[in-house]
């Protein structure tokens, strides 16, 4: 049994240690198949990327983003995975967005999708979409975070409560500027 253990450690390093190299050399044909990896169980992609899932699968995704939105969007929308692997997808949505590839309306679209029609109810993501909103100071949107609120969509002990989020936009510190940054050799 041990040798077995051994065995699958190994693999789930060396899928790891893939998946950040492909990002590191900026390996862009990979950016499908590192997107399907990510669309697992919840479970078993911890067990794979473990903390890493939250501590820099944004910066990954970024660095291996090939141009295809599309792919990206309905990953973000549609997908039953990880809550912060989702996330991890929506912050690149948001740089793609800060880079000037996206226009304002396709993120606010997206964002009501998530508000008024989500595929999958997760109140992890949720949180994490409402205070996106709010990062991207979309002062617009503010009724439609106002919704999930309402609605207990919100974690407040994450985020705080509303008048929390909204006075959150008028945050300019230094936090909210960093943006994702790509990974180099």
């Amino acid at each position: 049994i041990h040798d077995i253990v051994a065995e699958k450690a190994d693999i789930i390093a060396g899928i790891n240690r893939a998946v950040w190299d492909y990002a590191e050399f900026g390996y862009q044909e990979a950016f499908p198949t590192v997107m399907e990896l990510i669309s697992i169980p919840a479970n078993t992609l911890d067990t794979l990327l473990g903390g890493a899932i939250t501590e820099g699968l944004d910066d990954c995704l970024y660095s291996l983003y090939n141009g295809d939105i599309d792919l990206l969007e309905s990953y973000i929308i549609e997908t039953q995975s990880n809550s912060y692997a989702k996330n991890a997808a929506l912050r690149v949505y948001i740089q793609l967005y800060n880079d000037g590839e996206i226009q304002q309306q396709r993120l606010m679209d997206l964002f009501k999708k998530l508000i008024y029609a989500p595929v999958v109810e997760d109140d992890t993501f949720d949180t994490m979409v409402s205070a996106a909103v709010c990062d991207c100071r979309l002062f617009s949107m503010l009724p439609d975070v106002k919704y999930m609120y309402d609605y207990d969509r919100v974690d407040e002990s994450y985020y705080g409560d509303y008048a929390d989020c909204v006075d959150s936009i008028f945050n300019y510190g230094p936090y909210r500027e960093r943006g994702l940054n790509k990974i180099n050799s």
